[in-house]
């Protein structure tokens, strides 16, 4: 074997010439490097298949002059012996580490099959670094290596095959090795790029090619001047899928980042893309390729996940975070450089869009957050409210209604007590923005461009009364909607709204405002969830307080509940929880019951309780009147607050 061999004596430097030979062959040193661009080159002029045929063949050349120049000088007289020695050969050129796992030779019949696999193939790491992960085994120089070695020796046709290999995004390179005959119809594609075409009907193919492809760069710079113009017009998205769709004569695929279809364009059918990504390892590691590198890749989707197709993706990247991803879509086939270009270039105008867009978006808020700051919060200039309010669309002389939306977790909901008015901080205004993207597209499809803000960790929304009449909705109904469905964008969390009476002129909106504030406060203490108060519904106390005058209003209700107040505060008990309970469900001590988990003798001992303390009788009218209204102005004037322990939204003494 080769070990014995000192191959390095057989390797002669000529110092007066420069060459270099092994025995008397001449042989040269060449860095992976310029192979690898070698091959760039090759698939850039021929294109992957005819680069691959004219790589088989030159590969096949190489191993067959090896098997020759080595049987030339080294004493090794058996076929078998000859075989054996063919990795190490191959070792010694330094493309591959060769591990031979099986070798079967039978030197009677010539019976030939061997299998095994290679380890650091700089094919492999070649294309990867020039073109990215193949859909297909890449060391083509390798398999026709192998393969004009052994026919060489073995005097029979030998093919070498991969069925893994690292430039195909498997973990190791894995071949294959058997005689024409005993491959079957699972060898005749590949036989085809092994036929003998010279070099030269090559080059004239690939000098047609490039003719064709200077008439294509016309298309290619009509589809990046069309691709511009949609960006500068700030064009739809769906105008950059016809651009590429009519251009390129694919279907387009605009899908989010949990591959559901937002847009498409031509043919698309209904399939489960992120089942594909799981299936197994090497599905998992392009599926990193495209989120965490952000490269475009090439799948061939089979028909298990629903929609067998060819696809060429690309994500679309945002501040360095993927937002989507963008497809180009065939039944069948390759895709060639000029489609890769223009998908690449099309993701890049589809991302400085969004960017645009989100730009545009956050100024356009930013401008309506001053403004309703102005209004509902600070002082200002009336008649430059007026201007500004026109100039973004809006009549100020036309009466609006104020929405307070709380939008919570449980646990926030836990710390909250009553809103504030005095309080003036404010959440960063990039978290700002991102609330307003959670509820903007509930809020638009009833009110479009609305005029939304965020103050503290509240929603704030204007909508004018004759939008309200459009929709042919009441103030309370449009605000039950906007809770639904904000209830479902946000799931698990709990929506309450306060509503303002409708004010007539801009100097109004800070007391709608406050309106809206009491109105909340009263909407968070409801058991029912979303919950939603009008400032009308508050009746007399609300008219009571409205100007600022509170004193009597608390002494009335600490005069007829501060005692239960006091005795809740001492013994954490829960008979304020309990009336209330008992007004939500208008007396029914049943309905009580159930909804605070006890026995209907439990509720009817707690309300004995009550009118011991508070000295009142609730089955006489004056009392029960008496007593509920007490119970609204404790939580019209914030004196309690609501945690959820047991009942949702109930009340405990806030001291």
């Amino acid at each position: 074997m080769l070990e014995n061999i000192p191959v390095k004596e057989l390797m002669l430097f000529d110092s007066e010439s420069r060459r270099i030979y092994l025995n008397d062959k001449r042989v040269i040193l060449m860095e992976a490097d310029s192979l690898g661009a070698l091959r760039r080159d090759l698939i850039a002029a021929l294109g992957m298949d005819r680069a691959k045929a004219f790589l088989l063949r030159h590969g096949w050349d190489h191993g067959t002059n090896a098997a020759r120049t080595f049987k030339s000088f080294l004493p090794m007289g058996k076929d078998a012996d000859w075989l054996y020695a063919g990795p190490q050969i191959h070792e010694m050129t330094g493309n591959v580490r060769v591990e031979v796992s099986v070798l079967h030779f039978n030197p009677q019949t010539k019976a030939y099959y061997s299998e095994g696999f290679w380890h650091h193939s700089y094919e492999a790491e070649q294309h990867i670094k020039h073109f990215g992960i193949h859909h297909e085994p890449v060391c083509f120089t390798l398999v026709s290596f192998a393969g004009g070695y052994v026919s060489e020796h073995l005097g029979r046709r030998v093919i070498f095959k991969e069925i893994e290999c690292v430039g195909r995004g498997d973990p190791r390179c894995h071949w294959i090795a058997k005689p024409v005959e005993d491959w079957g119809d699972d060898i005749q594609k590949e036989l085809t790029y092994y036929s003998e075409d010279h070099l030269a009907i090559d080059l004239d193919k690939a000098y047609v090619r490039m003719e064709r492809q200077k008439e294509i760069l016309g298309q290619v710079l009509a589809i990046y001047q069309e691709l511009a113009r949609a960006l500068l017009q700030q064009e739809q998205m769906q105008s950059v899928m016809s651009v590429l769709g009519r251009h390129l004569s694919v279907s387009i695929a605009f899908e989010d980042t949990s591959f559901r279809l937002v847009e498409s364009y031509g043919t698309y059918r209904e399939h489960r893309l992120s089942d594909f990504f799981q299936s197994n390892a090497s599905r998992r590691a392009q599926l990193t390729r495209l989120r965490r590198d952000h490269q475009t890749i090439r799948l061939a989707v089979p028909q298990e996940v629903g929609w067998a197709h060819e696809r060429l993706m690309a994500p679309i990247v945002v501040l360095n975070k993927v937002t989507g991803y963008l497809s180009l879509i065939k039944e069948t086939g390759d895709f060639d450089e000029i489609e890769r270009l223009c998908l690449k270039q099309a993701a890049i105008v589809w991302a400085i869009s969004m960017m645009n867009e989100r730009a545009a978006a956050k100024a356009e808020q930013r401008v309506k957050g001053q403004l309703m700051d102005e209004l509902l919060i600070h002082s200002g200039n009336p008649e430059s409210w007026i201007h500004r309010l026109r100039a973004l669309g809006y009549a100020p002389d036309r009466p609006h209604r104020i929405y307070l939306i709380d939008i919570r977790s449980p646990a926030d909901q836990a710390k909250g007590g009553p809103i504030d008015l005095s309080r003036n901080g404010q959440l960063p205004s990039e978290q700002q923005h991102q609330m307003i993207e959670m509820a903007l597209p509930a809020v638009e499809k009833y009110i479009p461009s609305p005029m939304m803000s965020v103050h503290q960790d509240h929603f704030i929304l204007l909508v004018p009364s004759d939008r309200l009449e459009q929709l042919s909705m009441t103030a309370l109904t449009f605000g039950q909607i906007l809770a639904r469905d904000l209830s479902q964008e946000c799931s698990g969390r709990m929506v309450c709204v306060g509503i303002s009476s409708p004010q007539y002129h801009v100097t109004d909106y800070k007391r709608g405002y406050h309106e809206a504030c009491k109105a909340l406060a009263t909407a968070r203490a409801r058991t029912s969830q979303p919950a939603i108060v009008s400032f009308e519904d508050l009746g007399l106390l609300a008219r009571l307080a409205q100007d600022g005058d509170t004193e009597e209003l608390r002494y009335f209700a600490f005069s007829v509940l501060g005692r239960l107040v006091q005795h809740d505060a001492r013994h954490r008990g829960e008979l304020l929880k309990t009336l209330y309970c008992f007004f939500e469900h208008k007396g029914n001590v049943l309905a009580t019951a159930r909804e605070m988990n006890l026995s209907a003798g439990s509720i009817k001992y707690r309300l004995q309780r009550i009118e011991e303390i508070c000295h009142v009788r609730l089955s006489r009218a004056h009392d029960f009147y008496n007593t509920y209204q007490a119970l609204q102005a404790l939580l019209f004037l914030g004196e309690i607050k609501w945690q959820h322990e047991g009942l949702p939204n109930l009340p405990v003494p806030r001291f």
